[in-house]
């Protein structure tokens, strides 16, 4: 369709042909300021549609009916800001960002990114080697009932029984404590697990008092594994599985430590001395049967948990601030134009 090259027969053909030829130009002047953005990732495909619907008719049917490149430049990157704002808060990432801080101007507040601080949310300071010591941390099975792939943790033994070196302990429970951080930020979904009536109440109250799921039961086999069969529907399975033993019994592994590895879930256990670690995640070697061990381990993850919660809470609010904000600012642009 050649109609802008063909001379206008009438008055209302000239005006409308005008009006074709002006939309062109909007197109063409939002397309060269969108195309940056683009190309840089910081929207995607389906956006850079959306923005190019949207933006051409408000600037087309502006009131003084001029086409002004300032102005269309800060209409496009006001759009590009709440797409990838939104985008945020839904939990995507923002592609091509190419920086891990961001600092919202208009609330002079820094968000950082948590993976790039070691110990973002403070978990150092939940406990001391000392408090380790108090709650019978320390204390192993006898000598021979130790598995061989928990050597590397034991410091020695005192009258027949093994002991944990403390300060090995101190640093996998804190690199737990600081994975356990993290996936609570992202709101991701853990599972308690324990088996023994003496502790499993204990278990369960923490697991209600974050805001999680526990299982203190008897652990029926393919509920990872065969989960869509046995519930009759798609279920979410956990993000992460904290193991408070490891055992069903003194020689059988819980079946959840393999059916978890199986479906690729990352796991917390505490393996005490006739435990094997090597299907654990992230392996805490300690005293997994006296009631104030287990008591000190529900506290400092039910601590972990509580504070990446309320990290995430914050930043979110902060966003929803600053989208606030961006959106009363694109409104302004609106009425301007």
């Amino acid at each position: 369709m050649r109609i802008v090259d063909e001379v206008p027969g009438s008055a209302v053909e000239l005006h409308f042909l005008r009006k074709l030829n002006r939309q062109e130009r909007v197109v063409e002047e939002v397309k060269l300021v969108l195309k940056p953005h683009y190309n840089k990732k910081h929207i995607t495909k389906d956006e850079y549609k959306d923005i190019l619907r949207k933006a051409v008719p408000k600037i087309c049917h502006s009131r003084t009916g001029e086409i002004n490149p300032q102005k269309i430049q800060t209409l496009i990157e006001a759009y590009v800001r709440k797409f990838r704002i939104k985008r945020k808060l839904s939990g995507g990432q923002a592609g091509g960002s190419g920086g891990t801080k961001k600092m919202l101007k208009s609330l002079q507040i820094e968000i950082v990114d948590p993976l790039t601080h070691p110990d973002y949310f403070n978990v150092h300071d939940l406990f001391t080697v000392r408090d380790l010591f108090n709650a019978r941390v320390h204390f192993g099975h006898k000598i021979g009932s130790m598995d061989d792939r928990m050597k590397p943790y034991v410091y020695g033994s005192r009258l027949g029984h093994l002991i944990f070196d403390l300060d090995i302990t101190a640093q996998h429970l804190r690199d737990a404590l600081n994975f356990t951080a993290h996936i609570a930020y992202n709101d991701g979904l853990i599972l308690f697990l324990y088996r023994g009536a003496m502790n499993a109440h204990l278990v369960e109250k923490t697991a209600m008092e974050c805001g999680e799921f526990s299982h203190t039961r008897y652990w029926r086999g393919g509920v990872f594994t065969n989960a869509k069969v046995q519930f009759k529907a798609v279920t979410r399975l956990p993000d992460l599985c904290i193991f408070f033993n490891t055992l069903n019994n003194v020689m059988t592994q819980h079946t959840a430590v393999r059916d978890s590895a199986k479906m690729s879930i990352p796991t917390i256990g505490i393996v005490d001395s006739n435990c094997n670690p090597n299907l654990i995640t992230y392996p805490v070697p300690g005293n997994d049967d006296s009631p104030a061990s287990i008591e000190l381990y529900c506290r400092v993850f039910k601590e972990a948990i509580l504070r990446g919660k309320q990290k995430r809470k914050e930043h979110l609010e902060i966003l929803q601030q600053q989208d606030a904000q961006e959106a009363n600012r694109i409104n302004e642009l609106d009425e301007k134009n």
